[in-house]
């Protein structure tokens, strides 16, 4: 699971909203800096700043695709340059609630094929 500063554990069996939550949740706009700060801070904390996935996404070329796990593939790339550090699950749930929140884009393409 990633935390991120919104929620803490209380005890074994329940959660509460921190300081950082409830502020969080004044507005829309509020929420969404919050979410993108704390995103920011968690990805740089475990030394793969936001830039640098950024970067990694504007490097990917067809007919690869900036998905989760090309992105993950290319941030752990190379003898032992970066510690991995986040799952392709993290990355993509660590993504997804960036781009939720107006930090980045997400494109969803649909395809389709035969009936089964």
């Amino acid at each position: 699971m990633v935390s991120l500063e919104f929620l803490a554990e209380q005890d074994e069996r329940a959660i509460r909203v921190t300081s950082t939550g409830r502020t969080a949740l004044g507005s829309e706009e509020k929420f969404n800096l919050k979410a993108q700060s704390a995103v920011r801070s968690y990805l740089a904390n475990c030394g793969v700043p936001i830039d640098r996935i950024l970067r990694v996404i504007s490097q990917i070329q067809l007919p690869d695709v900036p998905d989760a796990e090309t992105i993950h593939s290319a941030l752990y790339a190379g003898a032992g340059e970066t510690p991995q550090t986040l799952s392709k699950e993290q990355l993509r749930s660590l993504l997804f609630f960036y781009a939720m929140a107006g930090g980045m884009t997400r494109c969803v393409r649909v395809f389709y094929g035969a009936a089964q």
